[in-house]
């Protein structure tokens, strides 16, 4: 191991970081997408400086393979923006670049931030202050591809092998200034095996109505992610265990609440789900419908005979509304669940507009069709 050392307030020369060598961690070079090598090697090639950070190197250190390779570097936005043609721009209060390549395959590249950066501005810094702004300490771990060497700063490397979640800003306040940090804490505890402190329980539970001011469409990603992991089933019974559920998704938790047998058949399905996502029989990223579908399947009635397909979908459409809230799920997504839960789970196929016997209607008959046609084949015989 490598001490990195740098200078205190008095002058006085302290570790600030600890670099592990090729041989004291299990990441190598050859498990980082190419893509996010090559964003690295670009970078680094412009003169700055690039790392893989965040939760590829914890799954990666925890023997999980990333869905995503996030970069940090010191170069600004607009300098990211104008090294990488294929790249985009998002975010208004904090500009992240998204690096597009072939297949809609993306490495997020964010700059590295001073722990001063506020609500509204987006203030610049070093990796020094990039990794003091973090949440947990196994989200702040640097992974530097050319010399397969782990930079920790907040002894995140020890904490993941003691399977422990610790927290790097204050207690009193990690989660008032951003609420989705409770359920990151139960999502990474589930994922990683890692211990929720005693303490970090306490606030999680005590400030768990907070959730209820996020906006819709961070707590859907967050939702998403979720069920996209693989871990859905530990990770809804550690948030339910937090007493997060009514706060994220409250008319499911009641429903949950009132009957033990739903509740069953609930983890059940996302038992089923975790199995689906890990034997990668699809992509929980690219295809949400089939993710809405083992969420939704529990929640939404059973196919009326009575009445038409399409009459079903309308009344099942303002059913999952109810489910959903706050959340937003996307129309087209949901809709396609339905379907699926329609065909899979009730048996029933839309061969016609309505399931039954209907009524045919007559066919409109056309006199001028006919000699129309007739004209037509025998101009087309006079051009033979």
């Amino acid at each position: 191991m490598i001490q990195r050392y740098g200078t205190n307030e008095k002058g006085q020369r302290v570790p600030i970081a600890s670099i592990y060598t090729a041989g004291e961690h299990p990441i190598k070079k050859n498990m980082i997408s190419p893509q996010a090598l090559q964003v690295i090697d670009t970078l680094r090639g412009a003169g700055y400086r690039a790392y893989i950070v965040g939760g590829a190197v914890r799954d990666l250190l925890a023997g999980k393979k990333p869905k995503d390779f996030d970069v940090a570097t010191d170069a600004l936005p607009n300098r990211i923006r104008k090294i990488f043609p294929n790249a985009w721009i998002i975010g208004k209060r904090f500009k992240l670049a998204h690096v597009i390549f072939p297949d809609r395959y993306i490495i997020e590249v964010a700059t590295f931030r001073s722990v001063s950066s506020g609500n509204f501005n987006a203030v610049y810094g070093t990796i020094e202050e990039d990794v003091r702004r973090r949440d947990f300490t196994v989200n702040a771990l640097f992974f530097d591809p050319e010399k397969e060497q782990l930079i920790d700063y907040v002894g995140g490397f020890a904490d993941l092998k003691a399977h422990r979640l610790v927290n790097i800003l204050p207690l009193e306040t990690i989660f008032d200034s951003d609420p989705v940090r409770m359920l990151r804490a139960a999502k990474y505890a589930s994922k990683c095996g890692l211990k929720i402190p005693r303490k970090m329980k306490n606030e999680i539970v005590k400030k768990a109505p907070l959730l209820e001011t996020v906006s819709a469409s961070r707590l859907t990603e967050e939702f998403f992610k979720i069920l996209a992991s693989g871990k859905a089933e530990t990770i809804f019974r550690e948030i339910e265990r937090l007493n997060l559920m009514p706060h994220f998704l409250p008319r499911a938790a009641a429903e949950l609440n009132a009957s033990k047998s739903k509740k069953n058949l609930f983890y059940a399905e996302m038992k089923e789900l975790d199995n689906r996502v890990s034997d990668g029989h699809f992509d929980g990223s690219e295809h949400r419908e089939i993710l809405l579908y083992h969420f939704l399947k529990i929640f939404l009635p059973p196919f009326r005979a009575e009445i038409g397909y399409h009459e079903n979908c309308a009344e099942q459409k303002v059913r999952y509304k109810e489910i959903e809230k706050p959340l937003q799920f996307p129309v087209a997504y949901a809709d396609s669940a339905v379907k699926m839960i329609f065909e899979i789970r009730d048996g029933i196929q839309p061969k016609s507009r309505r399931i039954g016997v209907e009524k045919k209607r007559p066919r409109r008959r056309h006199r001028s069709g006919s000699k129309k046609n007739s004209t037509i084949k025998k101009s087309a015989d006079n051009d033979q």
